[in-house]
């Protein structure tokens, strides 16, 4: 099944017969801020998140065998500074790479919160930009919406 939204076909959504589900999204990643493009960190670490959620009810429903890999790969990246704030003035270091291909996780049961899965590939992205780790997560790795 292949789902996709608008007549631009800016996004998609492929869910195969073996249970993988391939997401693709051009417009979550990059908003243009006094001339930079930013990755808006709160808005993207949510909606992944919140989306991951979505596909592991389509997984669970579907009935299907562990473990479950889990991948995030950022496209046309070069360039983009995270927005360290709610407001993107602080702005952090350019990615140097085009591309970020993260590594999987593997998920062995639905008990995991989504948001505990995609801390360390966020981080990661995070570290790309010059930053020790997300800002969008509590010291005990709890994934906290800031204001």
């Amino acid at each position: 099944m292949l789902s996709y939204g608008g007549n631009d076909a800016l996004s998609y959504v492929q869910v195969y017969r073996d249970g993988r589900i391939e997401a693709v999204t051009g417009r979550l990643l990059a908003t243009e801020h006094e001339g930079k493009m930013i990755i808006p960190s709160i808005a993207y670490e949510d909606k992944t998140i919140k989306y991951l959620q979505t596909c592991l009810g389509i997984l669970k429903e579907l009935d299907c065998a562990f473990p479950i890999a889990i991948a995030l790969t950022l496209t046309n990246t070069k360039g983009l500074e995270m927005s360290g704030d709610k407001w993107g003035w602080d702005a952090s270091h350019p990615i140097s790479e085009h591309t970020l291909i993260l590594p999987e996780y593997l998920l062995e049961d639905f008990d995991a919160a989504p948001s505990k899965i995609l801390k360390p590939m966020f981080d990661l992205v995070w570290n790309a930009c010059g930053y020790a780790g997300s800002k969008n997560f509590d010291a005990e790795g709890n994934w906290v919406q800031r204001r």
